[in-house]
């Protein structure tokens, strides 16, 4: 079984005010701070891989782990984040109420393809992954539905995230609220 905790990255300044490719938008002086501490929480258990959307944001909320366990950050696509859940590459002309629905759908199926990598690589281990904030409730809303789950709640902000817990057969979802202490 791979234990895969699913965490947004940490706060990055407004999107809106990033006039240059978001992938290369950094974490903020505060994102720094709630990425050591989200490295804290993380580390009370082995850590066997590091894996990461493209975002310079995401790989730098990572940093502090794979300083702490000295591990590589492995860069996923698949792990990017949707931008208002764009529909697919080549599905133009959706009717505007249908193309977010496409669009968070798609992302949920790229963000899974993303979790089967990571479960090729380290079937039974514990890794972190690091995501946006729009893939990763959609991918747990896909997980919840495609296994029958209990939805738990969102996060909303940042400071908490989802344990998933999976084999061939079964996939569980845990999760943890917003840490104590966490800077705001």
């Amino acid at each position: 079984m791979i234990t895969i905790e699913l965490v947004a990255h940490m706060y990055a300044g407004d999107r809106r005010l990033w006039t240059k490719d978001q992938d290369l938008r950094p974490l903020s002086e505060l994102g720094r701070r709630q990425a050591a501490r989200m490295a804290e929480a993380l580390s009370n258990g082995p850590v066997d891989g590091l894996y990461s959307s493209p975002a310079l944001r995401c790989r730098q909320t990572l940093e502090p782990l794979a300083a702490r366990f000295g591990l590589p950050i492995v860069t996923i696509p698949e792990l990017r984040e949707t931008d208002g859940f764009q529909p697919p590459p080549g599905w133009d002309g959706l009717p505007p109420d249908m193309a977010p629905a496409m669009g968070g759908a798609y992302a949920a199926g790229r963000a899974s393809s993303a979790l089967r990598q990571i479960m090729i690589g380290l079937p039974e281990r514990r890794v972190i992954a690091c995501s946006h904030g729009d893939v990763v409730p959609a991918l747990i809303a896909f997980l919840i539905s495609a296994n029958g789950l209990s939805l738990p709640p969102t996060h909303v902000r940042r400071g908490g995230w989802y344990t998933i817990r999976a084999d061939e057969a079964n996939v569980s979802v845990e999760h943890h609220d917003v840490l104590l202490d966490f800077p705001i």
